[in-house]
């Protein structure tokens, strides 16, 4: 995750940009909570997103870029609680390293506070969300990758990462609300047949949730998950529109057809661009509003009349390589 994107990464390794829209949200951040790190749901009182670039800086940032960061207040906790979410679509022996660079600046930033001898640091938990094909089999306490030696018993390196292993967990084990349930399970699909079952199973799942939604909800619930089924895993169209319509009423049989050709850059609006940039533009200002609200597409909205092929690469290369909306709105700046 480290390696610089090029243009066509939301097509090649969308992952990233997926596994952020999905932890974008707090109704996700509470449910991931409950379902897989035990708390108490109603004892979350606020969640906060943490910008990464407030706590790391150069080469640590830029690996960094696709961390989350949370700071969390608990019912009858004196300190927030932070955590650290990361996602693996493949492993490496390096990782518990990794995870160490990254507590290691966060608490060199979080130590700032401290005042007087006695003062305390939050805690800081660290968690990866692996969905890759192989086994996890890294281990999960520092202390297993750090020799031993004799005589040095009092001086331990330790600490414990957790690890979600989707990859080998079941479709009907994943737990959540909507959007954290059905984001898992794509993220944890390897082809067609698997995303289409991860779309079967959570349509019925929530078979009366949705009937209930408005068409604008459906179109925020299901917009991401839609382009990266069909970019990142190659799924029909058709057949995917053809699971939707099996488990949604009309209203949102037809939100899923309107939001494909929308998804798709399909041009689908008439502006002062034409063709294909026309298409282009609009999927994006669907795309940079859902991720990072109206002020940042009506930015892109007042550059339209200068618009061209290279600039909206450069916004789409923005859209995906910025984690926030003052990083978007930083590199759009750049831009010109």
């Amino acid at each position: 995750m480290s390696e610089p994107r090029d243009d066509n990464s939301h097509l090649n390794n969308p992952h990233d940009v997926y596994f952020r829209w999905i932890f974008s949200r707090v109704a996700c951040v509470v449910s991931f909570l409950a379902n897989y790190l035990g708390f108490d749901p109603e004892k979350v009182l606020k969640v906060d997103i943490i910008s990464l670039d407030t706590l790391l800086t150069g080469d640590d940032l830029k690996e960094a870029r696709a961390d989350v960061l949370y700071r969390i207040k608990l019912v009858g906790f004196k300190f927030y609680v932070y955590l650290l979410l990361e996602h693996k679509s493949s492993k490496s022996v390096r990782t518990p390293a990794q995870i160490l660079r990254y507590l290691g600046n966060i608490y060199w930033k979080l130590s700032e506070k401290l005042r007087r001898p006695g003062d305390k640091l939050p805690r800081v938990i660290p968690v990866i969300v692996y969905h890759g094909k192989k086994i996890w089999d890294i281990p999960e306490n520092f202390g297993e990758i750090v020799e031993n030696a004799p005589g040095l018993e009092e001086f331990p390196f330790d600490f414990r990462y957790k690890v979600i292993d989707l990859a080998h967990m079941s479709f009907e084990d994943i737990a959540g609300n909507l959007p954290l349930r059905l984001g898992f399970r794509l993220l944890k699909s390897t082809d067609r047949f698997e995303v289409a079952i991860s779309w079967t199973m959570t349509m019925e799942d929530f078979r009366n949730e949705l009937k209930r939604m408005p068409d604008d909800e459906l179109q925020y619930e299901f917009s991401a998950p839609m382009v990266y089924s069909v970019r990142g895993k190659k799924l029909a169209k058709k057949a995917l529109i053809e699971t939707i319509e099996s488990k949604l009423s009309e209203k949102g049989s037809k939100m899923a057809k309107t939001w494909f050709d929308k998804a798709l850059d399909k041009s689908y609006a008439k502006g002062k661009l034409e063709g294909k940039l026309e298409g282009k533009l609009e999927g994006l200002l669907v795309a940079i509003k859902i991720r990072f609200g109206e002020s940042a597409r009506q930015s892109v909205v007042d550059k339209a009349s200068k618009i061209d092929q290279g600039i909206l690469d450069g916004i789409e290369l923005a859209l995906n390589r910025s984690r926030d909306e003052k990083e978007f709105l930083k590199a759009l700046e750049k831009l010109g």
